[in-house]
């Protein structure tokens, strides 16, 4: 397989492969062009009023700070969350790379539940890993690095591992570009094709009464994602052109 990649830019999410001689981004820079502000101003407003409501006595006593830290209470929630996705997924590679967990179990015991739900879903299926944060690119220009590929009940599947709240529409886009790319990169200088026959999403909760997630696409709808994504692409090399 030749990924073929040396340099990973992480403050700019770009990747630098060798075999193209040029820095490509990633796919989540490629999808973060899409414009969410719509679900995340309602949700600040809402973690706003929850952060002045907890805090009565400094609202009184110092109104102006108070009210600063509510408008920026977000920010910190969010990085946060972000934290704990990034643990989730250093447990899941630990994990699939047959290596000890039980460290980072007991120095964070948020990861208990979504690794629980984890070995549940793993449990449903005849699972055998293939790929465990694999980086791929592809000759479209975009990098990145999937969480998974495995057989399921013998058939070869990409998977993305998520600790959102919901499956949200642009994940699939992203599955949809790690396939292609995937498939680039492990058919170079193949004359038998190797095709990815099934993606999906697995959604794995923080919260004790949720349950996991797990989400198929089927291959028509990839398709059309990746259609969808590679406008991106060409948005993004476009304002780099500029």
């Amino acid at each position: 397989m030749q990924n073929k990649i040396t340099r990973i830019d992480k403050e700019e999410r770009t990747y630098f492969v060798d075999a193209l001689g040029m820095k490509l981004p990633s796919v989540t820079t490629i999808i973060g062009q899409l414009d969410k502000s719509g679900p995340l101003m309602g949700w600040a407003v809402k973690v706003m009023g929850e952060y002045l409501q907890a805090h009565p006595e400094e609202l009184k006593d110092n109104p102006a700070d108070t009210y600063k830290k509510a408008k920026g209470w977000y920010k910190e929630l969010s990085q946060q969350a972000m934290d704990l996705g990034s643990e989730i997924h250093n447990l899941l590679e630990v994990h699939l790379k047959e290596q000890k967990v039980e460290g980072l179990l007991e120095a964070n015991p948020l990861l208990n539940k979504p690794f629980e739900e984890f070995l549940a879903w793993k449990g449903t299926r005849k699972f055998e890993l293939v790929e465990s944060e694999h980086i791929v690119w592809s000759h479209l220009k975009y990098a990145g690095t999937l969480d998974c590929v495995a057989k399921l009940d013998g058939k070869l599947y990409l998977a993305d591992f998520k600790s959102s709240k919901a499956i949200y529409d642009d994940y699939l886009m992203q599955v949809a570009a790690y396939m292609k790319a995937y498939e680039e990169r492990i058919n170079d200088g193949h004359v038998i094709d190797r095709k990815v026959e099934g993606v999906g999403i697995l959604r794995l909760p923080k919260t004790e009464k949720d349950t996991f997630e797990w989400k198929e696409y089927t291959l028509t709808e990839v398709e059309d994602a990746f259609e969808s994504f590679m406008c991106l692409v060409s948005y993004w090399w476009s304002k780099k052109r500029s």
